[in-house]
This record gives C-alpha cells, sequence and structure tokens, in this order.
C-alpha cells in the first residue's frame, strides 16, 4: 500500500488547528490530532516505553503491542495506523518541533523508504510567545519570557536544521493561511500531493493580530526581545516596530469579540446624539433659534 505521511512542525500557538482542521476535512486524509507518536516512541527505543505504551493503548487499541520497541517496530506499528485508517496520514503533534530525538525518527523512517512529507508553520513570534505567557503564565517560572523566547528560537533551529538535511521544507504563516486562505491552502495541499476540494479554505478565518501590541500584561509590556529574536522576525517576513499608546489601544480593541466593539461603538454614538441634544435645549433656552 503506498502511504503518505503528513507532519505539521510548529510551536505551540501558532495558529496549528486551522491547519488542522484544513486537512480534517479533506476526504482523502485521516487527520491524527495530538497523537504524541513519535516523541513518546523516541522515549522508547532509549528504554522508557511506559508513556508510549500507554499512548498505543488509549489510541490505536487495535494494534498488536511488539515484546520489544526497535526502530523496526515503531515503524511497524505506524504502517499499521496507515492500514486501519488509510494511505494519507495527518499528523499534528505540536510536541515534536522541539524534539530532535522525534525529528531523527520521523526521519530514519522516511530514510527506510516511506513518504514523509513535513510542513511547516510560523506564527509572528511576539504575538505566539504572548499567548503562551498569557494562557500558561501562572505556572511557568520567573523569567519565562525569555525562556520561552530560547525554546522558540530553539524548534525552528530543528526546523531549519532538517530542512538542510530533507531538503525543501515549505514554512507557511499563520497570518497568510488565515487571509488569503485561496493562495496558501492549495500550495499547501500540493505539496503534499492532494488534489484541492471544494469548499475545503473555508475552514481558515481571518488571523487575529497584534495580541502582543494589545496586551496588558506587565510582563509581557516589560519583554526586551533579544537581537536573535528580532533577527528571527525579519527573517520570516515580520515587520519590527515600536510599540506607541496608539498602537497598543488599536490593537487590544481588535482582539475584542465584535459584540463588544459594536455595543461599544453604539454606546459612544448615543452619547454623541445626547450631548447633540443638550446642545439644541442650550441653544433653545437661549432664544438662539
Amino acid at each position: 500500500m503506498n502511504t503518505t505521511t503528513i507532519i505539521l512542525l510548529c510551536a505551540p500557538r501558532c495558529g496549528s488547528n486551522v491547519v488542522y482542521e484544513v486537512f480534517k476535512n479533506h476526504p482523502d486524509v485521516h487527520a491524527l490530532l495530538e497523537p504524541q507518536f513519535w516523541n513518546a516512541a523516541a522515549e522508547a527505543l532509549e528504554g522508557d516505553s511506559a508513556k508510549f505504551t500507554k499512548i498505543l493503548v488509549r489510541n490505536f487499541s487495535f494494534l498488536e503491542i511488539p515484546p520489544a520497541f526497535t526502530e523496526k517496530s515503531v515503524f511497524e506499528l505506524w504502517n499499521g495506523i496507515h492500514k486501519k485508517y488509510g494511505p494519507v496520514l495527518f499528523d499534528k503533534t505540536s510536541f515534536y518541533l522541539g524534539d530532535r530525538k522525534a525529528l531523527k525518527l520521523i526521519k530514519k523512517y522516511r530514510d527506510s523508504g516511506s513518504n514523509v512529507r513535513f510542513i511547516g508553520l510560523i506564527r509572528d513570534p511576539r504575538d505566539a510567545i504572548t499567548s503562551q505567557y498569557e494562557l500558561w503564565g501562572s505556572s511557568m517560572a520567573k523569567g519565562s519570557m525569555k525562556r520561552a523566547e530560547e525554546r522558540w528560537l530553539d524548534r525552528y533551529r530543528h526546523l531549519e536544521e532538517l530542512q538542510n538535511e530533507c531538503g525543501s521544507i515549505p514554512v507557511f504563516r499563520y497570518e497568510d493561511i488565515s487571509n488569503f486562505p485561496q493562495t496558501f491552502i492549495p500550495h499547501m495541499l500540493r505539496h503534499c500531493t492532494l488534489n484541492e476540494r471544494r469548499n475545503i479554505c473555508d475552514q481558515a478565518k481571518p488571523a487575529a493580530t497584534g495580541r502582543y501590541a494589545g496586551s496588558l500584561n506587565v510582563n509581557v509590556r516589560r519583554w526586551e526581545m533579544s537581537y536573535a529574536l528580532k533577527r528571527h522576525l525579519v527573517k520570516y517576513g515580520y515587520v519590527l516596530q515600536k510599540k506607541s499608546i496608539i498602537s497598543t489601544v488599536a490593537a487590544f480593541v481588535r482582539m475584542l469579540p465584535e459584540s463588544i466593539i459594536r455595543e461599544f461603538s453604539r454606546a459612544i454614538k448615543r452619547r454623541r446624539r445626547s450631548k447633540k441634544r443638550k446642545m439644541q435645549g442650550h441653544v433653545i433656552s437661549m432664544g438662539l433659534l
């Protein structure tokens, strides 16, 4: 059976769910959401098989667990998943890009003769790291903004290393996919040797950008980005600019739900009408009308 494995490589909070929904709704693809297969398999090959066994039992109970885990048995297990779900598997697991051992194992599976297609995904690091901190900051240690920045850079160094080893791996920007789906989603599907399907681009919605500029979190506001991250921004086409009070307010307003913005706009209009009526009443009382 000719099979294709599609691996999405990205950091957390990069809009991977948008890409997952695209492949999930493609009739020729079976999409797996965070199976963590390859990083758990890499751990098992080093002797710690508890997590891998648990994942196999929970998510892939139809597989027969081998008496010992070897590279060959791991590859056969993945082929067994193909046999169950179909020739095209899409794997969205945000842990792979931060795990060199998992990436090395996937590459070995690819080098064994299997058709593996990698897709890189990136989001404006300022917005993604801000999102990580605002969601998980309470459970993160002091200085976590800097630590999150370092982890981010490490992950995309891994991606660039894999590009050097495997050849062309397209890297898509979340903002482009969300705002121009008719242009970028077909390109992504063609890279995976898949045909475009009707309404497949409907899964992408306009991206919410400017989370970093609009954040009111004190630690985010104090965050001084490193020179390495600034170079990384420019490399992937993101514009460097200083935050102003006006841009902060504008970005914060853009992140609000449309219902709140609509009610706020109505409140301003009501206030203006009320002020206008008061002025008219004042003019009439003075006998000027």
